[in-house]
């Protein structure tokens, strides 16, 4: 018998080795297209989804196992994601600003930390009853500067508080917000839960390639693109191996799985996370 777990963990190996010895955009899109479908099929429970997915499933897995073969351009390029380029001075908002003040950093090795936010300190509830999600954000830190950041819903989407509105998982506009101030009083933003790793500059080259593509190219949305995927995206191309953070949202959701701060929270505490006591 099919099952959604079983495939989407057999995956989600795969995923990692490949990110590793890739480090590519190819192979990230193979994989985000591979996982939007799992989730199509755990969502609607269909049983042509499984045959589709399955067949999605290995047809990828070939073309990854293809692309891992070296080649005499591939043998000496730089796995490095081709730099994004700036966006011109004078269309820069302050996360702009922020993220190119950054990129002047110089370090031999750096920091990436996982901020989390819980709806349920402790728990690893997808919200609260009233519908609070909470948050997750990172902050990078080397060569003596640091940057904070979290994925957010555009002006006017849909926000923490009121996701059980029917448009909840509708892609909208999406605002990359310093959560170095984004706190009360413009405090460093509310966590229950961190871990932190250490990356080379290479690697630290690669997550910020990935965060301002990000920024550029993606749209909100709870279920596929929110601040919990946002910082496991930007960890894992870091080459970090981060637990997924997936869970059910509760009842009449929970059809539907999605990397949500609850579930976060508590896979980062199994694997040596801090909890925030203050």
């Amino acid at each position: 018998m099919w099952s959604f777990d079983e495939e989407k963990k057999r995956f989600d190996a795969n995923c990692e080795k490949t990110i590793d010895s890739l480090g590519d955009d190819r192979a990230l899109a193979i994989i985000h297209e591979v996982n939007d479908l799992l989730e199509v099929a755990a969502r609607y429970k269909r049983p042509l989804f499984p045959i589709l997915v399955r067949g999605s499933l290995s047809k990828y897995e070939n073309m990854i196992l293809a692309s891992k073969k070296p080649t005499k351009s591939s043998r000496s390029s730089d796995p490095t994601p081709e730099p994004t380029p700036e966006v011109p001075e004078g269309e820069q908002d302050e996360t702009d600003k922020l993220i190119i003040e950054f990129c002047s950093a110089q370090a031999d090795t750096y920091t990436i930390t996982i901020y989390v936010d819980q709806p349920v300190p402790g728990e690893p509830n997808a919200s609260t009853v009233g519908g609070d999600v909470g948050h997750t954000f990172i902050k990078l830190e080397g060569g003596g500067k640091s940057l904070t950041l979290g994925w957010y819903p555009g002006d006017g989407g849909i926000g923490a508080t009121n996701f059980l509105d029917d448009t909840y998982d509708d892609d909208q506009s999406g605002d990359m917000v310093d959560d170095s101030e984004s706190g009360e009083n413009d405090t460093f933003h509310d966590w229950d839960v961190k871990k932190s790793w250490t990356v080379s500059a290479k690697n630290l080259a690669k997550i910020k390639e990935c965060i301002k593509k990000w920024k550029r190219e993606k749209k909100y949305n709870l279920i596929t693109s929110n601040c919990t995927d946002f910082a496991l995206h930007a960890a894992k191309c870091g080459g970090i191996k981060v637990p997924n953070g997936r869970g059910p949202w509760p009842y009449p959701y929970d059809d539907t799985t999605t990397a949500n701060p609850g579930k976060l929270g508590e896979e980062l505490m199994g694997q040596g996370g801090e909890r925030n006591n203050d």
